[in-house]
């Protein structure tokens, strides 16, 4: 998906800020040693690479791996930005990173897992962590997209220099971006840690709804974007699949192989994914998602009336698309009705649902300590904990 530059600019600083400041120690950077065969290439041929900090008691086997989220691009007009900045390049990176929300070390904020080894994965592959291309050509512009490939060596990296083989507990996160990456990866981190408890959190990262009401021929297609729906058709950028193959994205695999090589792009939607992926899976959510609506959808100008009327489109079709949630046992939901990204559903912030918090719902899902992991608002736009549009 695209960001406008100042949108982008915005939001990278809101998600980078959603969870503060830890505490503690902050996790260093790693470069590993790309290859065309192993991959490990930032979109300008740089080295990817990871952050990590061992945990607190240097004894536990526990661990958090994070990954960046921050947009992505399909044409050279999007991608030349962003190959002269830290999601493009690893030249850009600072040497250590704090880490934020489920992944800070300050126990005021992450009470549950604040003691857990954490490792941070910076994005730099505009590929939402899936791309399978790690030889730059024509059709690519000269970058590499190789997300899905870099994750896989990092994986190994960390399992071979770090014992995280010998982990017993994983969580898989990010978000945006990395919420997409998350969903996408669990399965494969889970067949490759065998023996460990590996579950995922994805945040905002449900890109896109299905089902919806305009489009009951087409059910796998997301909603119709502002330009289609304001004149009263169907449609949108990312209806045919481009934006999959550029990357030659990696797709769940229970999910591919249903729909087939030539159909598999549908799985580049979470709605369509998700009930293929086995990891199990706690997804936290807002109804109103404003970089899908403004950035993806291209509905900006809230306050104006048809706008408000097509806020309410997406988010219904937001609300139907995750109630399949509730069909797996193993999984939860935090989804709150606010008009936000991922800017409300941090750690550190005040939303509410159903009177927790995120930290306290995901806390609560991982533990099992309550007999029910579902925590949707029940109402529209009306949430006093988080911003909203009045609709």
């Amino acid at each position: 998906f695209e960001f406008r530059p100042i949108k982008m600019l915005f939001i990278l600083v809101a998600l980078l800020t959603i969870a503060g400041i830890g505490n503690g120690r902050q996790m260093q950077r790693t470069f590993v040693s790309p290859s065309p065969s192993k991959g490990g290439y930032c979109m300008d041929g740089t080295p990817a690479g990871y952050y990590y900090a061992p945990g607190k008691d240097n004894t536990t086997n526990n661990w958090i791996i994070e990954l960046e989220g921050g947009g992505a691009c399909y044409s050279k007009a999007t991608c030349d930005p962003r190959a002269t900045t830290a999601l493009g390049s690893s030249k850009y990176w600072s040497s250590s990173h704090t880490g934020t929300s489920i992944n800070s070390d300050d126990p005021s904020i992450n009470p549950d897992f604040h003691t857990w080894n954490r490792v941070f994965i910076p994005y730099c592959t505009s590929d939402v962590h899936s791309g399978q291309r790690p030889i730059p050509s024509n059709d690519t512009w000269g970058y590499y997209f190789d997300g899905h490939i870099n994750f896989r060596y990092i994986i190994a990296e960390l399992q071979a220099k770090l014992q995280l083989n010998q982990a017993k507990k994983v969580i898989l996160t990010g978000i945006s971006a990395g919420g997409i990456g998350t969903f996408v990866n669990a399965d494969y981190l889970t067949s490759v840690l065998v023996d460990t408890d590996v579950k995922g959190v994805p945040v905002a990262g449900w890109f896109f709804p299905y089902h919806n009401t305009d489009r009951p021929t087409e059910p796998l297609l997301p909603p119709s974007d502002w330009p289609h729906w304001s004149q009263n058709i169907t449609g949108s950028q990312f209806d045919n699949g481009s934006t999959f193959d550029l990357a030659y994205s990696y797709a769940v695999p229970d999910c591919a192989q249903a729909f087939g090589e030539k159909e598999k792009y549908h799985c580049s939607s979470m709605s369509v994914a998700y009930k293929y992926i086995r990891t199990p899976l706690f997804v936290l959510e807002n109804q109103f998602d404003s970089n899908q609506i403004e950035d993806e959808m291209y509905c900006t100008g809230l306050y104006l009336s048809k706008k408000r009327s097509y806020i309410r489109y997406y988010g219904n079709n937001m609300n139907n698309s995750v109630q399949q949630v509730r069909s797996h046992p193993r999984n939860g939901i935090f989804f709150s009705s606010c008009y936000s990204h991922g800017e409300s559903l941090g750690f550190e912030q005040s939303t509410m649902v159903q009177g927790v918090t995120s930290q306290q719902a995901v806390g609560n899902w991982y533990f099992n300590r309550t007999q029910t992991h579902y925590y949707y608002d029940d109402c529209q736009a009306c949430n006093p904990t988080c911003a909203h549009v009045p609709l």
